[in-house]
């Protein structure tokens, strides 16, 4: 039987053992040159680890400075007269009533708490927006009970409206309000060929300018949205 001394592990910068190698008496010279390229071996071990550790560190450093940076640099901002908006004061969706057809589109279902618009905008093929009517609401949770069932509802009816009419790959459903905070939902039928496979729809922001859909087209497809709907 042997017995090793004993030796101490330095994990300091460099990350090699410090003070003297260790000695094995009764051992061969060449299994104490094994013993000892082990050891050579492994303070390499650690010396790479620890550099790969700080490579990691570091990299996940720069993707937090990147996207701190994307979302200050982001060109957003919301609206100045937000507070006033939440609170229904100028709402445009509050004070344009419940119109046939405006700016943005042509109505293709109207209901006790809700308006569907198909939009004029040449977004996305059946972009459908569902907008909440009645007192200014900003959020869902504003609701009661009985008319969040009915808002979705809603939602739901118009959302297999549009799938049985244009037939997507995938529907998406996005109650956003950032720009315009009173409750509405966006129907965004999604194809194997659009803007953003396998993502989230780019709506891109409030007054970007986006051809609209013909008129003819947009009438057509309005028809037969409606006779789906029962409207």
């Amino acid at each position: 039987m042997f017995r090793r001394k004993d030796r101490t592990a330095s994990w300091a910068a460099g990350s090699s053992f410090a003070g003297p190698r260790a000695t094995y008496p009764g051992l061969g010279g060449r299994v104490e040159r094994l013993l000892r390229l082990a050891e050579d071996q492994a303070a390499e071990l650690i010396r790479a680890a620890r550099s790969e550790a700080e490579q990691i560190t570091s990299a996940a450093r720069a993707d937090a400075a990147a996207v701190r940076a994307g979302a200050a640099g982001s060109g957003g901002e919301w609206p100045q007269d937000w507070d006033d908006l939440v609170r229904g004061v100028g709402c445009p969706m509050c004070e344009g009533g419940r119109p046939e057809s405006d700016e943005y589109g042509v109505r293709i279902r109207e209901a006790e708490h809700t308006d569907a618009y198909l939009q004029r905008a040449g977004i996305q093929r059946g972009y459908t927006l569902v907008i909440w009517r009645g007192r200014h609401v900003t959020e869902p949770t504003e609701l009661s009970g009985a008319e969040a069932r009915a808002y979705w509802d809603d939602v739901m009816t118009v959302a297999r409206a549009l799938m049985t009419y244009y037939e997507p790959l995938k529907m998406n459903y996005e109650t956003l309000g950032n720009s315009l905070p009173h409750l509405h939902t966006h129907l965004i039928p999604r194809f194997t060929a659009d803007g953003a496979p396998g993502r989230p729809f780019p709506l891109g922001r409030q007054g970007d300018s986006v051809p609209a859909v013909p008129e003819d087209r947009l009438t057509t497809e309005a028809t037969g949205l409606r006779e789906l709907l029962g409207s």
